[in-house]
């Protein structure tokens, strides 16, 4: 295994990959492309050395699927591996309501308030754009989290372990 390479969390290997297709739909102008679990989690590693992926809801039990990814010790994106029907993002306030009216398949968060954080069907969401919101919603929880000083980045809170 490769120094980059993430393995899946012990939790997630009991969990079967669910059976989406690569490509789902067509139009006439090209092939559209959907993310399945496996790539939007590898996507969401790919974000950073300072990303990590934890499986926080195992003491509840309709949430025992849910993987969450973490920049400077707060979430950025989860979704349910065994239902993987909504992807929840942060998302800046003012950029939610013109996202809902330009795609259908944004909408409300899973589990989340609703107040800067988006839900994304990925089903119905091109890969550039699950893409391009989960960068967003990672750059968000970033610079949010964390400050620089000259060329180091520390982290506003508590190292949590």
């Amino acid at each position: 295994m490769s120094a980059n390479a993430h393995a899946l969390p012990q939790v997630m290997r009991a969990y079967p990959k669910p059976a989406l297709p690569q490509v789902i739909k067509t139009n006439s102008a090209s092939a559209i492309r959907y993310m399945n679990v496996e790539e939007l989690r590898n996507y969401c590693l790919s974000l950073g050395v300072d990303v990590e992926e934890k499986m926080p809801f195992q003491a509840f039990k309709a949430a025992q699927g849910v993987l969450a990814f973490y920049v400077a010790g707060h979430m950025f994106c989860y979704f349910n591996v065994d239902k993987f029907t909504v992807v929840t993002l942060k998302c800046q306030q003012e950029r939610i309501d013109e996202l809902k009216e330009q795609y259908s398949a944004i909408g409300k968060p899973y589990n989340m308030s609703p107040h800067g954080w988006i839900g994304v069907d990925p089903a119905n969401a091109d890969s550039t754009l699950l893409r391009e919101l989960t960068q967003n919603s990672y750059r968000l929880v970033k610079e949010k989290y964390t400050k620089r000083i000259g060329h180091r980045t520390t982290s506003a809170t508590k190292n949590r372990q």
